[in-house]
C-alpha cells in the first residue's frame, strides 16, 4: 500500500486485522455436586484414569469408562468442545475459581 505526500510516494503497511471476537460462554446450566467435583479435578490437570483412582480411594466407585462418559456428557451439555474449554466456561460461570 502506498501513500502520496506531496510529490513523493511512501510505502505504508496495511492496517492490522481486527481482533478476534471472543465468544461469550453459553448460559450456565445447573450442576450437581459430582459435576462440580469433576470440573475441579479436570481443572487441576488430572486425567480420567487419575480421577477414577481418586474417586475410588474416596469411596465413590467409578470405573475409568464411567468417568470418561460423565466428562463427555458434561462437555456436551455445556456446549464446550474440549476439557480446556469446559474449565474456561466453569471459571467464567463462577463454578470454580482460577
Amino acid at each position: 500500500m502506498t501513500t502520496m505526500i506531496g510529490q513523493r510516494e511512501y510505502w505504508s503497511p496495511p492496517a492490522p486485522p481486527p481482533p478476534p471476537q471472543i465468544k461469550p460462554p453459553p448460559p450456565r446450566p445447573a450442576f450437581d455436586r459430582s459435576e462440580i467435583v469433576l470440573m475441579h479435578m479436570i481443572a487441576s490437570g488430572l486425567t480420567n484414569q487419575q480421577i477414577a483412582a481418586r474417586l475410588n480411594a474416596s469411596g465413590v466407585k467409578l470405573t475409568y469408562g464411567a468417568v470418561s462418559r460423565r466428562i463427555a456428557r458434561l462437555i456436551q451439555r455445556t456446549g464446550a468442545g474440549t476439557r480446556a474449554q469446559l474449565v474456561a466456561y466453569a471459571i467464567q460461570w463462577g463454578v470454580i475459581l482460577p
